[in-house]
């Protein structure tokens, strides 16, 4: 019997993740004392308040975090189990909330609850240079899903139209100071665990980041491979920006660029946005930021639209955080969009939104 692709990629991965499971195990056997299991999560909570677009209890199609207005909602709750050793590395983790709901909206039911779930085993006695297998958080951008960890209270609509997570092989090297990293990946597809139809190439992803000094990084990230099921012999490139500056210090900034092309109508075209980021540490647990964006699809290869003139959109965002303490961490956040087009699932150029938020680490 002659299977398809799909079934062979999985049934790869699967034999992958014995392999990998079995050599751990005996290799466990000298490294007990050091065997290491460790319980974390992360709870989001938030409320949006819609000012332009009050009928509407769901926002447009270019957003998957904090989607859902007026109304209290969970945008994700994460439950994660980590096991390691010198060796090998693991990592479980289960999701509910806004964000399975909308970002995963494709995958197959039992997919659709996994944040992460891969298993990692050190390739090198002298360097730290890893082999980790499965579904992993995304190696493109500066922001996530866990919200604490972003600037900004709400995403970017750059990061809400790249991927958050992606399943495949990663082979990473850090260097012994940390000061720098690369990875390269082969991916199942452009944020994709269980859809069928795609090519058996796998797609190809690098990250290089370098810490410039204390305080600066620089990072450079791409994807080439098919980004649709539905067009297995179109590829998709990205590539992603981005450069951090005085992360320590009481004034702080981002600033990215992400470029993209993909195939529409037997045509190769581009999308890109700019993203500017200040951040400014009033006291220790107080802190502001401003978000200034620009996303220009103008032929809806990302975001399609009914218009010819494709998707652009200009953002602004101002937001307040307080740590009331540690592990929990309130925010308000105030945001502008303008568009030269109707904004998606509304009929206006502008949306004017305020969306306040309190998370949780445990």
């Amino acid at each position: 019997m002659i299977e398809n692709n799909d079934t062979s990629n999985h049934r790869l991965l699967s034999i992958s993740l014995l392999l990998i499971l079995h050599i751990s195990i005996v290799k466990s056997e000298e490294l007990i004392p050091e065997n290491t299991v460790t319980f974390s999560g992360y709870a989001e909570l938030y409320y949006t308040f819609d000012r332009t677009n009050k009928q509407s209890d769901i926002k447009g199609d270019f957003i998957v975090n904090h989607k859902r207005n007026n109304s209290l909602s969970t945008n994700i709750l994460i439950g994660k189990a980590a096991y390691t050793n010198k060796s090998f590395r693991s990592t479980l983790g289960l999701m509910i909330g806004d964000y399975s709901t909308f970002n995963l909206i494709n995958e197959k039911e039992w997919a659709k609850h996994i944040y992460e779930a891969q298993a990692g085993l050190l390739l090198s006695s002298n360097k730290n240079i890893w082999l980790d297998i499965g579904i992993m958080p995304s190696h493109i951008g500066f922001e996530s899903v866990i919200g604490k960890d972003c600037w900004n209270a709400t995403r970017s609509i750059l990061a809400e139209n790249s991927p958050y997570y992606e399943t495949g092989a990663k082979i990473s090297y850090t260097s012994e100071d940390t000061d720098f990293q690369s990875s390269l990946l082969f991916l199942h597809g452009w944020q994709n665990i269980s859809a069928h139809n795609l090519s058996s190439f796998p797609a190809i992803g690098i990250q290089i980041q370098s810490k410039l000094n204390k305080n600066t990084i620089l990072n450079y990230s791409n994807y080439i491979g098919y980004s649709k099921p539905e067009y297995p012999n179109k590829i998709r490139t990205y590539h992603n920006f981005y450069l951090i500056l005085g992360q320590d210090n009481r004034l702080s900034f981002i600033t990215g660029l992400d470029i993209g092309t993909d195939n529409k109508n037997n045509q190769y075209d581009i999308w890109f946005s700019p993203i500017l980021i200040a951040r400014y540490t009033i006291t220790p647990t107080i802190q502001a930021s401003c978000r200034l964006e620009y996303f220009n699809d103008s032929k809806g290869l990302i975001i399609p639209t009914n218009d010819i003139r494709g998707f652009n959109m200009k953002g602004f965002s101002t937001n307040v955080d307080y740590h009331i303490y540690k592990d929990c961490l309130i925010r308000i956040e105030g945001k502008l969009f303008h568009s030269d087009t109707e904004i998606l699932g509304t009929k206006e150029q502008s949306n004017l939104s305020i969306t306040s938020s309190i998370s949780y680490t445990f």
